[in-house]
């Protein structure tokens, strides 16, 4: 799991505080407008270190490693309202997808797209398909006895996909 460093956190709740303060402003005031171009430095800051991030990621990542993803375009996750300016905003995961495939192509390393289907509900050790999971179960719990975080263990069956894909 790769997480966002601190910085671009930090620099995401700083937009938000602004935009608080922003609010409290009476709309087209000097401060308001002043706070408006803070606002919009804080995006663009908030931006280039997300782009910075992925950069440094996707280098690090496809010098080294074959990739593997889950080929979302169709998926559900993607075309719901609630999510799609939290991840659009947060995680750009298209820009991660091109940063790969490009650097991939550059390194020579493979980059594969395989279906995300049943990825979360298959264990990654006997193979067996869990019907019953729900997106509230976030331990991965198998009859054969495996137990690993549901998103882990996602990842292993991406993985391990991949690695038949790209044969």
């Amino acid at each position: 799991m790769i997480n966002y460093p601190d910085s671009v956190i930090r620099e995401y709740e700083r937009i938000k505080k602004l935009i608080s303060i922003r609010d409290k402003k009476d709309k087209g005031s000097n401060n308001y407008l002043k706070i408006d171009n803070k606002i919009n430095e804080a995006w663009e800051r908030f931006d280039n270190l997300k782009r910075d991030f992925i950069e440094q990621i996707t280098n690090k990542l496809c010098k080294n490693y074959n990739i593997a993803v889950e080929d979302l375009t169709d998926a559900k996750i993607l075309k719901s309202t609630k999510n799609r300016r939290r991840l659009r905003l947060i995680a750009p995961r298209y820009l991660f997808i091109e940063k790969a495939k490009w650097k991939c192509q550059k390194y020579g390393t493979q980059f594969v797209e395989v279906n995300p289907a049943y990825t979360s509900r298959t264990c990654s050790k006997c193979g067996k398909v869990k019907e019953n999971l729900s997106l509230q179960d976030r331990i991965f719990k198998c009859e054969c006895g495996f137990e690993l975080d549901r998103d882990i263990n996602a990842a292993i069956n991406i993985a391990a996909r991949g690695a038949c894909e790209a044969l």
